[in-house]
């Protein structure tokens, strides 16, 4: 991920606040009493939620056959965010909470505008809430969101850029652009260096998602070049077409968000080609892939055993599971947000042990630490406040 330092919307919590967190998540595993309560109050309010802020959905438009996007209203208190943030949505259906993360796909400026934002959502075949979503969520509808949050945010400078989208993974950068655009319309040019930056933007994709937009972008944005590529007739991302679209790739900040796939290659690509990590910036779309390195496999030949020190469970790990998957699959319910460590919901207590992190490809310490679940991998038997 960017390693930008990540905005926050959060006020520090007063010492009674800390002390009342602490023991609802001591006692019920819940960020606070009122989340316990949730469901009783929801008996008599069905939508009725303790955190985030209440939208209402005012539109609901089809992009592609399995794209779509709503347009929400905000309440007036719903913090400014940073162009390339994304929101947690909570939704009910059928008596059932669901959360899911998305990508703000419109810019800032739209939101200070007509206090209005848009999530340009890809529907997840057999999935249990997108398809549902594509056609319940009618103007009317009230959903709730978190305040906006994530670093893969444009650094505050002039410096080039290279972005690499895949599919849908379009939507943080059409946020991006708009957000530049508009700066760049409505102030002196020689007053905004950042957005006058060189922008090189490589779209992979079967079908183009707004590309009327994207063009027209292009022509507002005197130093914005879009490279078109399709997948369905060329899907690899290699060193000649790097230097053949951004020969000065070296020296470039690099954004890339999409498949699993077009991620590793890319990283891969511009890591092996000499560019630094410090300037490679990505974002998944769910949980990245686990492909444990040697050193972590080697380390973890003998299996590892998980205890869950407060259910009282001891269980042998697969190796292809986070411990996120891992309590789940042993009938535990860890609180739990986007699943691709960026939301920190699912922090959790380690006692002892040591895991590795897949998202900052790092040791743990073997003493007590908080540790997220759905990127840590034990490499040695741990124990678990969970």
């Amino acid at each position: 991920m960017s390693t930008h330092p990540q905005i926050t919307n959060e006020r520090p919590q007063s010492a009674l606040a800390s002390a009342s967190t602490w023991l609802a998540r001591t006692l019920f595993n819940l960020p606070s009493f009122t989340a316990f309560a949730e469901p009783f109050i929801q008996l008599v309010k069905p939508n009725w939620q303790t955190a985030g802020y209440r939208c209402t959905v005012v539109g609901n438009k089809t992009e592609q056959a399995e794209v779509f996007t709503l347009t929400l209203t905000a309440p007036r208190h719903f913090p400014a965010f940073r162009a390339g943030q994304y929101v947690d949505l909570s939704l009910n259906r059928d008596g059932v909470r669901y959360t899911r993360t998305f990508s703000i796909s419109s810019a800032p400026a739209q939101l200070a505008q007509n206090g209005t934002v848009e999530l340009t959502i890809r529907i997840q075949p057999g999935g249990a809430i997108t398809p549902w979503m594509a056609t319940a969520l009618t103007a009317g509808t009230p959903i709730h969101i978190s305040a906006a949050k994530g670093d893969f945010t444009l650094a505050q400078t002039d410096a080039a850029t290279l972005m690499i989208a895949g599919g849908s993974g379009i939507t943080p950068f059409r946020s991006m652009l708009q957000q530049l655009n508009h700066l760049h319309q409505t102030t002196q040019p020689s007053a905004t260096p950042t957005t006058l930056r060189p922008i090189t933007l490589l779209y992979f994709a079967r079908q183009f998602l707004f590309e009327d937009e994207l063009r027209a972008l292009q022509k507002s944005l005197p130093n914005l070049t879009i490279h078109w590529i399709s997948t369905s007739d060329n899907d690899a991302f290699n060193h000649t077409l790097l230097e053949k679209v951004c020969p000065d790739y070296a020296l470039r900040e690099h954004y890339i968000c999409g498949p699993h796939s077009l991620i590793k290659a890319s990283r891969d690509l511009l890591t092996n080609s000499g560019v630094p990590t410090a300037q490679v910036h990505y974002e998944y779309f769910g949980a990245e892939p686990l492909s444990l390195p040697a050193d972590v496999l080697a380390a973890a030949k003998d299996t590892p055993i998980v205890q869950f020190a407060h259910s009282q469970q001891a269980v042998a790990h697969n190796p292809t599971q986070s411990l996120l998957e891992l309590a789940e699959a042993n009938e535990l319910k860890p609180l739990h947000g986007c699943r691709r460590g960026v939301c920190h919901q699912c922090l959790c207590k380690k006692n002892s042990g040591v895991v590795y992190n897949t998202l900052t490809q790092q040791y743990s310490d073997t003493g007590p630490e908080e540790i997220q679940l759905c990127v840590s991998v034990p490499v040695t038997s741990v124990s678990i406040d969970l």
